[in-house]
């Protein structure tokens, strides 16, 4: 047998066995290791030697091995009591056979993305992740910036990798947006899913609040995902796309939802920050009066839809009869706008409004404003029915029963970001100009001691 076994070894060790036959050939401290060896062997347990044994008549594995809990086909999902490590890797590393595991980058989501009709979303009665009955829409979805994506807990391929994507989009908008952007994820298995596994899920992958997991009966779920473009036959089939969109502003948008993280949350806060100039713009629009005024060209113009939304306005009153502070705001205000050049119009307007529209008519104001060499283009007198400028200038806090006692102020206020600011009409012309760049959201010099002392 001995002879059989070193006829497969190499040489050396041909030698080395055949040497037994003559163990004068051998030195003591020769057999000495020898039986050290032996002995060290048999003291293994035999799992072990078998192990030793396999290694050595097998090439090694190029790929680490899982632990025996994790194995693929012993391998818990998310719902199981099963250790927690194996919980976890369960979660966290989904089988890597699916080509929609592979990182997205931005221009994945870019790519990925198409801007779509509003859905008409249904509105009806399901469980969040925490037992509360919420209605879908209307306590979910209004008045909301949101994402919507589905999934199921015991998932093991495309949701983990996609709700840990969001979890990253959740931290950028929150960043961003602070509460203003939400999560909303669907299962597609609610006769599985209770509240308490889809919560468990969501813990998972350090969920905040401002995300919902949502479940329901299935008849009523089925419902919900027809409405969201996303029903299954097969639940291991389900999209892989993100719903996104604010029913404000009616804009939506389906992307890919394994493209990277940061492409999503751009798409997303696109969005939101168009929805948050709606709300300021609703906001503003309820807020000041909407009266017809007249300008020096005869034009009739709606307070707010003509001469506040989506600008830059710079108002002030006076009278085309005044002496005394009118004609050194008129100039200081033209040395303003010689400083802003070419946003003059475009961008920025000032309306001049008389507090005695009675006398001032539109023959008389657009003499005042040809005498006084005023632009063309970006600045506006303003007259009209008296009736029409007291509600004007009692809402901007400018009217008063006598046109001497009117006040010094310029008004500065942007409809789109709801930014308004107040300072006397004869400040610097560069004061003034650099509080118009700021709010149009241009990054102005900090002054110096010594160009303040010049500007005073």
């Amino acid at each position: 047998m001995m002879g059989a076994l070193s006829d497969k070894r190499p040489l050396e060790q041909v030698k080395l066995m055949n040497s037994f036959d003559h163990p004068g050939l051998l030195t003591n401290v020769t057999l000495l290791c020898i039986l050290s060896s032996i002995m060290a062997i048999s003291t293994l347990p035999c799992n072990a030697m078998a192990t030793s044994l396999q290694q050595e008549n097998s090439e090694p594995s190029q790929e680490p091995q899982e632990p025996p809990c994790c194995e693929d086909d012993k391998k818990p999902t998310p719902k199981t009591d099963d250790k927690e490590c194996c919980e976890q890797k369960a979660i966290q590393e989904p089988k890597k056979d699916e080509s929609c595991c592979e990182e997205g980058t931005d221009e994945d989501s870019s790519r990925a993305t198409a801007f779509i009709e509003a859905p008409k979303i249904a509105d009806l009665s399901v469980l969040d992740q925490d037992g509360n009955r919420v209605q879908f829409h209307t306590d979910l979805i209004a008045g909301k910036t949101v994402l919507i994506n589905v999934f199921f807990s015991t998932c093991t391929t495309v949701c983990p990798p996609l709700t840990a994507t969001m979890r990253r989009v959740q931290q950028i908008t929150k960043e961003q947006h602070g509460d203003a952007i939400r999560i909303i994820s669907v299962s597609v298995d609610p006769a599985n899913d209770t509240p308490a596994r889809i919560k468990k899920f969501g813990a998972l992958f350090g969920a905040e609040p401002g995300w919902s997991f949502i479940t329901g009966d299935k008849p009523t779920m089925d419902q919900l995902l027809r409405s969201l473009d996303a029903a299954t036959g097969d639940i291991t089939q389900h999209t892989a796309t993100v719903l996104i969109g604010n029913d404000q502003t009616g804009e939506w948008a389906r992307t890919y939802g394994l493209s990277s993280a940061e492409g999503i949350a751009e798409i997303a806060s696109g969005i939101e920050e168009r929805a948050a100039v709606f709300r300021r713009l609703a906001e503003a629009a309820d807020y000041f009066p909407n009266n017809v005024l007249v300008d020096h060209d005869g034009n009739s113009l709606r307070f707010f839809d003509d001469l506040l939304r989506d600008r830059l306005v710079l108002m002030h009153v006076l009278f085309t009869r005044c002496t005394g502070v009118c004609p050194p705001i008129i100039q200081n205000l033209k040395n303003t706008s010689a400083i802003l050049e070419d946003r003059i119009g475009p961008e920025v307007v000032i309306l001049s409004i008389t507090v005695d529209p009675e006398f001032d008519t539109v023959e008389r104001m657009k003499a005042y404003h040809d005498a006084a060499e005023l632009p063309d283009d970006g600045w506006l007198l303003l007259g009209g029915e008296k009736a029409d400028v007291k509600q004007v200038l009692t809402k901007i806090g400018a009217w008063t029963p006598f046109k001497e006692d009117h006040n010094g102020w310029l008004i500065l206020g942007n409809t789109r970001t709801g930014d308004w600011r107040k300072l006397q009409a004869m400040a610097a012309p560069t004061q003034i100009a650099d509080m118009a760049k700021e709010m149009l959201g241009e990054s102005v010099p900090v002054p110096t001691p010594e160009t303040a002392t010049r500007e005073k």
